[in-house]
């Protein structure tokens, strides 16, 4: 048994081995429950900054909550003559007694962007302050952090 982290190349032959593989599973029902919980961090922290104000956070996702699960793949290769070869994969998730398959991570996010609307945004110490706290927080480029004035 081996270990595949990448798809092999038309240049490798694989003898018939029981290869232990990571699959994918998209869970976008969790993210939107990841975003509304961020957006509420943020605004209780926020909102504690002095000249803030009241403060709405809206937080956009590039992508959703992955988790990779591992699987048990065999791989047939099968030489039809010396040019021609064809190989047949055949995965099945790898189970524990409850059913339940093997999580081998959990990919959360990547945060694209964020916008704030504050009654402090007109005073520019306190939009210099809450961008820096976001991209402190959050490892995200001021181009992608909007403060904008509440009415």
């Amino acid at each position: 048994m081996f270990l595949i982290l990448s798809k092999p190349s038309k240049k490798q032959v694989y003898d018939k081995k029981n290869i232990l593989n990571d699959k994918t599973l998209d869970t976008s029902i969790n993210s939107d429950r990841y975003d509304q919980i961020l957006e509420r961090r943020l605004e209780n922290l926020l909102s504690n900054v002095n000249g803030v104000g009241k403060i709405n956070v809206m937080i956009t996702l590039a992508n959703s909550k992955e988790i990779v699960i591992a699987q048990d793949t065999n791989v047939h290769e099968i030489y039809k003559n010396e040019d021609i070869r064809e190989i047949k994969q055949e995965s099945k998730k790898i189970l524990l007694e409850n059913k339940t398959p093997i999580i081998l991570k959990e990919i959360e996010p990547i945060i694209q962007g964020v916008v704030i609307v504050t009654e402090g945004a007109d005073n520019i110490n306190v939009k210099s302050e809450l961008i820096k706290s976001i991209q402190a927080l959050l490892n995200l480029e001021a181009h992608k952090i909007k403060i904008l004035k509440k009415n």
